[in-house]
């Protein structure tokens, strides 16, 4: 597939920008054939990344084995020929006579953009120019801020309406319906992950005085000065708090500056690595902080690098901050926090980000992260970074948690699975590609063998015909997303009513639905604090186990169903393409975690004899003592290891985010 990419690209420093090129890189490696068309050379020095020749060299990566690479076309400088009054830099027009060009040139089938000014309203001038279909992908800016603006709503609402394809989260599908989007041009199924190939705790960490020797020799070279003066390296005996990102109040530079404060006051040795700039401003202000906090002497401020370098400065560190409070775009999924996680360095974040459904179900207080309610509390935070810089051990645990976490959640391929079926969706549904294209049961036929794999096995040859009685009772055509859960209700009902009698089927249909249901919903806890704070002591992985004092409890969202059969077993026979002989029942249960892609496990029978007593009521000495009693145990030797296996089975469920633990 060839691809034309609107969108920001390095040297433009930020997520989106660092997305765009995970996701050319992963499709080229695949072997599509990308032409980025972006503005990024021409973007601010205050949000610039500074790129080594080697870096310059990545931005067009070629893979040999799969044919795949990645183009870039940039927009030139302007020159006084671009002047007109009133002055502004033609970025919509640019880019869209660009698109334009390299679509026709080169032959793309698509044309992806992400943000509406200028990527989206020129993809949209692009597509109407050359007929190619176009994908727009908002960003949280987009909606809570561009779209209030009287004067530039009506041209994003029309580059939706018309739109090929239309890339949002499951929570603003209403909204562009009502917006007049229709359900089959709303695409909500993109995932991210980060490459392991360069996230990974085992990346080099950076050499922090040859990063600022090249700045300064290349600020020589370009005859200009910098404000990173110092070229003299960091003590790596000493801890180094990291931050990275745009600088300001809601990012939390300051509040950290002021922890620090309170640390460097109290003899405590430590080195600030902070990779972050913005507006001149802002960034004078940040520098005079720093001198005035007493904080110069302890301080290296590096320049934006390349999103591949980034693990790179992260393993520098003992720990780094994300410390966003009050940030005014409620859609807002910063990917800082996830790229610490995964290069196990100690995460230190703020509850705001860590309750954002992309963490909470991830990290929690005192297991794989340091969570700080208010960075604003200078108190807090202190007392979060006096453990980073007096408890290395601990510190380095707690990063080795995160990464271990940072593993449970989407799979690494999952990402460029999920951009290949938007650009499939985004093809199958353009008119003149229609005589190939699958037919409406055809379509759902699809659906339900990849999200129903099981069920649809089970009912061998009688699938097509139930799903042809399914949907000729519709009334209205059926979201996509829809499709299997309401297909499973259909079957359901006939179950119920004896129509229909299958082997296992209800079983394997439930077991499935619960599947389903629990990938689509993100956690359903009523207090994320709590599930965030769930282990209820920071000296929670201590070594020793958990403390018999503290009480156990269930949270509200997790749901726990039985099975009148081993349904793994059954699933067995069926991941083999093998409908399974007559078994005898054997009671099985499963736990179901509403999460990030949706996470169940089977229980063994002592572990669901357990699970009842999490009440929040009784200690974990008292649920020791009632098994001990229910077993027949009478032994202290027996006593002892019995207590060791609850202490490690509810170790297990706090890690997970299953249960919480009260003092």
């Amino acid at each position: 597939m060839k691809i034309c990419l609107l969108g920001k690209y390095p040297p433009i420093e930020g997520g989106v920008s660092a997305r765009n090129y995970w996701m050319a890189r992963g499709l080229a490696e695949r072997g599509h054939q990308v032409f980025v068309v972006t503005n990024a050379c021409e973007v601010e020095d205050a949000f610039r990344m500074q790129l080594t020749d080697q870096d310059e060299r990545l931005l067009e990566p070629r893979f040999e084995a799969s044919g795949g690479c990645v183009r870039v076309v940039q927009t030139p400088g302007t020159t006084l020929k671009y002047r007109y009054i009133p002055w502004a830099n033609p970025f919509v027009s640019r880019l869209a006579s660009l698109a334009c060009q390299t679509v026709r040139e080169y032959g793309c089938d698509a044309i992806y953009s992400y943000y509406f000014e200028p990527y989206g309203v020129a993809a949209h001038l692009a597509s109407r120019w050359t007929g190619v279909p176009y994908i727009v992908k908002h960003a949280g800016s987009d909606l809570g801020r561009l779209m209030d603006l009287p004067d530039l709503k009506t041209a994003y609402e029309e580059i939706l309406k018309a739109a090929n394809l239309v890339v949002t989260d499951p929570g603003h599908k209403e909204y562009f319906a009502g917006l007049g989007v229709s359900a089959n041009r709303i695409f909500t199924g993109l995932v991210f992950s980060l490459p392991t190939e360069f996230f990974h705790p085992g990346a080099e960490p950076i050499d922090v005085a040859r990063v600022l020797q090249s700045l300064a020799a290349s600020a020589r070279l370009a005859g200009r000065s910098t404000p990173a003066c110092r070229t003299d390296a960091p003590d790596p005996s000493v801890p180094a708090v990291g931050i990275y990102g745009k600088v300001g109040d809601i990012k939390g530079s300051y509040d950290l500056l002021n922890a620090l404060r309170l640390l460097r006051s109290d003899g405590l040795q430590f080195s600030l690595l902070a990779m972050t700039h913005g507006w001149e401003k802002r960034e004078d202000l940040f520098r005079r902080a720093i001198e005035e906090q007493g904080l110069a002497r302890d301080t290296w401020v590096l320049p934006f690098l390349a999103p591949w370098r980034v693990p790179n400065f992260i393993r520098r560190c003992t720990a780094v901050c994300f410390l966003e409070r009050n940030f005014p775009i409620a859609g807002h999924a910063p990917v800082v926090p996830q790229e610490i996680l995964a290069c196990g360095t100690c995460l230190v974040v703020s509850l705001e980000i860590a309750q954002r459904p992309m963490y909470r179900d991830r990290v929690a207080h005192g297991i794989n992260a340091l969570i700080v309610r208010d960075p604003r509390n200078e108190q807090e935070l202190a007392g979060h970074l006096r453990l980073v810089m007096t408890r290395p051990d601990r510190v380095r645990q707690l990063g080795a948690q995160g990464h271990k976490a940072s593993k449970r959640t989407v799979p690494e391929a999952a990402f460029i699975d999920s951009v290949e079926a938007m650009f499939r969706q985004l093809l199958e549904a353009q008119p003149e590609r229609k005589k190939g294209a699958a037919t409406a049961l055809a379509r759902a036929l699809t659906i339900l063998r990849n999200q129903m794999p099981w069920t649809s096995l089970l009912l061998v040859d009688h699938l097509e015909s139930l799903l042809r009685r399914f949907l000729g009772k519709r009334r209205r055509v059926i979201d996509q997303s829809e499709t299997a859960q309401r297909f499973g209700s259909f079957l359901e009902e006939l179950i119920a009513s004896g129509a229909l009698d299958v082997p296992y089927l209800p079983e394997v249909l439930r077991y499935e639905l619960s599947c389903l249901v629990n990938s689509k919903e993100q956690s359903r806890a009523d207090d994320y604090e709590s599930v965030l704070f769930r282990a209820g002591t920071l000296e929670f992985d201590d070594g020793i186990g958990l403390p018999a004092s503290l009480k156990p409890y269930l949270f509200s969202h997790i749901r726990i169903e039985s099975f009148e059969y081993d349904i793994e077993q059954l699933i067995d026979y069926l991941s083999k393409g093998r409908v399974p002989p007559p078994l005898p029942k054997c009671k099985s249960v499963i736990v179901f975690q509403p999460a990030a892609g949706g996470r169940n496990f089977k229980v063994n029978s002592a572990a669901a004899d357990l699970m009842p007593m999490l009440d929040g009521e009784r200690s974990i000495s008292a649920i020791h003592s009632d098994l001990a009693s229910r077993y027949g145990l009478t032994s202290a030797e027996d006593g002892e290891g019995l207590l060791k296996q609850v202490q490690g089975f509810l170790r297990d469920l706090v890690e997970t985010g299953i249960i919480g633990l009260k003092m």
